[in-house]
């Protein structure tokens, strides 16, 4: 008798909800991307050579480079066999500005400047979409400019 008043208390109440029944509604296709996700290309060390590898990217911001070299390595990139290192990481002070096809990639570090670093620098930054050139501005002071073509000894082969 209890389960009967419980069955028809329930059955009164959604009876006046307002919701009436509709059948199946269909919910259209699945979501599908539509553009992938653009990528750049950073070079990082292994061993004593330089290695190129895929980050995504920010559109049409090819300054982002410096935020990226100066993250460090990924969650994808620990534990690679041969491993990577990330040498901006270390230094201080990273942040980059690009103006009309310049890249100006500033930083402080207090160490002698260590070819591979200035390697991972300049091939990283030549490699961004509408660099036409790199400079490099190390405690305030500016690097004689070199393409990622005099590194040609430390790339990975």
């Amino acid at each position: 008798m209890r389960h009967a008043a419980v069955i028809t208390a329930v059955a009164v109440l959604t009876a006046g909800c307002g919701i009436r029944p509709t059948g199946v509604i269909g919910g259209g296709e699945p979501v599908i991307a539509r553009a992938a996700v653009p990528e750049m290309t950073i070079y990082l060390v292994s061993g004593k050579s330089l290695v190129p590898v895929h980050r995504a990217a920010i559109p049409n911001a090819p300054q982002a480079v410096a935020d990226v070299l100066s993250q460090g390595l990924i969650l994808q990139e620990y534990g690679r066999t041969p491993s990577l290192y990330d040498p901006v990481h270390d230094l201080d002070a990273v942040r980059a500005t690009f103006d009309d096809g310049v890249l100006t990639f500033s930083y402080a570090d207090y160490s002698p400047a260590a070819r591979l670093t200035l390697a991972v620098i300049t091939c990283s930054a030549e490699a961004q979409p509408g660099v036409r050139q790199v400079r490099i501005v190390r405690n305030g002071v500016a690097l004689k400019p070199k393409k990622c073509s005099s590194y040609r000894d430390l790339m990975a082969k």
